[in-house]
């Protein structure tokens, strides 16, 4: 096993990744995630802030995770399953986030920059204060989802999505 880099050497995050992303796949309940994969995320989150290295969660299986504040500049979370997890504050700039579930995500004062969330479920997500300045919400289902004093200056959205959010549609 090499990491991705392909210098043939693993390091910390590469270890972390591979266990939270494959020991979560096959799981199949809703609860948060287990002791040890929470302490792994947690790692994650705070490891981007000093690394050069993008976290990669893709397909992971981590409803209800505790990642408030989590810098996750740039990670690849697509088609992973955040449904009601707690990320406020989080940093999700230029994130890939499609088709991941965050149904009933708490999202509140999250910074989503330029994130990539086009085929996401956001249903019910409260996204209260959340910086969605160039987010690219095309095709993601916002229905139900709180998006009061969200910034949503430059982001790519339709008027169908946001009626839906408001329940107006």
């Amino acid at each position: 096993m090499t990491n991705a880099g392909g210098n043939g050497k693993i390091g910390d995050r590469d270890v972390f990744k591979v266990g939270v992303r494959d020991g979560t796949r096959t799981a199949t309940g809703d609860g948060p995630p287990a002791t040890d994969i929470q302490a792994a995320l947690t790692v994650i989150g705070r490891r981007a802030k000093i690394g050069t290295g993008k976290p990669d969660l893709a397909d992971a299986h981590i409803p209800k995770a505790a990642l408030n504040g989590a810098e996750l500049d740039g990670a690849n979370l697509r088609d992973a399953d955040l449904g009601g997890a707690y990320l406020s504050g989080a940093v999700l700039r230029n994130a890939y986030l499609g088709g991941t579930h965050l149904n009933r995500a708490y999202l509140n004062r999250a910074f989503l920059f330029g994130a990539f969330l086009s085929g996401a479920d956001l249903s019910g997500a409260d996204l209260i204060g959340a910086n969605l300045n160039r987010a690219f919400l095309f095709g993601a289902n916002l229905s139900g989802a709180n998006l009061s004093s969200a910034d949503l200056r430059g982001a790519i959205v339709s008027q169908e999505q946001l009626d839906k959010a408001c329940g107006t549609d």
